[in-house]
């Protein structure tokens, strides 16, 4: 699995999480708490391997993690998103399931995470969600 130390975090910070209740027996990433709307998001990026950057962990064409979401249904989601489009999201209560994408050759890219809370005043669930043993092959 990519090191989580190689994410970079923008708006409210995801929390690395220990193997345990949340996560099961692996760490994991847990997007930010809100008490009201916001967003939190978990950046990896892919690097060419001139780059000084380049981590050989995170090369290759295709990316795989588990996904856990706890959530208002429709009103808060995580969505994943590969170089900026769009890929998958998820919302409402859903339990740990492993996902795989196929990733563009051309590098750098990104791949992103994105937990969005919105403005209502509704709270479902934990209001968050988790990622873990993201692998890039």
């Amino acid at each position: 699995a990519i090191p989580f130390d190689l994410f970079e975090i923008s708006g409210a910070a995801w929390e690395q999480v220990d193997a345990g209740t949340e996560c099961g027996d692996e760490p994991c990433l847990r997007s930010a708490a809100f008490p009201g709307p916001g967003f939190s998001i978990s950046i990896l990026k892919l690097w060419q391997p001139s780059a000084i950057k380049y981590n050989e962990s995170a090369d290759g064409t295709s990316i795989s993690f588990d996904v856990k979401v706890s959530s208002q249904p429709i009103g808060d989601k995580l969505t994943f998103k590969i170089g900026g489009t769009f890929t998958q999201d998820w919302s409402g209560e859903v339990g740990w399931q492993r996902v795989t994408h196929e990733l563009p050759v051309i590098r750098p890219t990104f791949v992103e995470w994105e937990y969005r809370k919105n403005g209502d005043a509704i709270t479902d669930g934990s209001d968050a969600a988790w990622i873990r043993r993201v692998v890039v092959e």
